[in-house]
């Protein structure tokens, strides 16, 4: 039997009209959804700062990482410390597959970091739900309860990174622990495994910083040093096996 006639390719015609024309609907519909739910996202009245959300992005743009810390832990300044790069690694790993552009971003304008005092965990868990509700990378880190802190307590929060003015927005109403800090430079970090030590180590001076970087030169281990106003603060050392490094800071106690 032969059923291909005129009808029939009047019939197919049509239907692949309409197929594209409902397609066209359906993708003109599902762009304004999305754009209309981002411009909500935030409740902001200032224009400026709503038109600085809905604009694309740029390389020149600032970005910033926000550290959220627990102010009732009271953790001591070293546990502090080793929390919050604790935080900023594994929000930085994340945000590598999740937000590459932002990454990019904020690795070109100096790596800015901002630490601030949280309440409690009720507040964080606040935090990153509207963290989450904006489209913001975030990390949260779940202490083992070795030291300090009860088992499964929550520390610190990474938030970004995000445009400079977004974030700010963010943390308007927090108190900042510290003004700036350096974070860990990417070449540095590849290959690190995600649940690797971190700890922090008294040095009694600078002599002895310097001391350290040499020796880990000599044994081709990786090592950052950051300064803070042109003082050097801190060397970070790694990654490398645990034999290796605790072989250059044997002497050394905990913070």
């Amino acid at each position: 039997m032969y059923f291909m006639n005129d009808t029939f390719y009047e019939g197919l015609t049509i239907g692949i009209l309409t197929g594209i024309t409902l397609n066209v609907i359906k993708n003109y519909i599902f762009k304004n959804k999305y754009i209309n739910r981002d411009t909500t996202k935030l409740d902001v009245t200032d224009e400026e700062i709503r038109s600085e959300y809905k604009s694309s992005t740029n390389e020149n743009e600032e970005f910033k990482i926000a550290l959220l810390v627990r102010h009732d832990l009271k953790m001591g300044k070293g546990k502090i410390a080793a929390q919050c790069s604790h935080a900023i690694v594994h929000c930085y790993e994340k945000g590598l597959s999740s937000k590459p552009f932002e990454i990019k971003s904020w690795e070109s304008n100096n790596k800015p970091v901002e630490i601030f005092k949280i309440a409690d965990e009720e507040t964080m868990l606040n935090y990153q739900q509207l963290a989450n509700e904006n489209g913001f990378n975030n990390y949260i880190v779940v202490d083992a309860g070795r030291t300090q802190v009860a088992p499964r307590s929550k520390t610190v929060m990474a938030v970004g990174p995000v445009k400079k003015k977004m974030i700010d927005l963010f943390t308007q109403n927090l108190q900042c622990a510290v003004l700036s800090v350096n974070a860990y430079n990417k070449s540095k970090l590849c290959g690190l495994p995600s649940k690797c030590a971190r700890i922090v180590l008294k040095v009694p001076d600078l002599k002895t910083l310097t001391c350290i970087q040499k020796q880990c030169k000599l044994f081709d281990i990786h090592t950052a040093m950051f300064t803070e106003n042109d003082e050097v603060t801190v060397l970070a050392i790694g990654p490398a096996n645990e034999v290796s490094i605790n072989a250059q800071v044997h002497n050394l106690k905990l913070y």
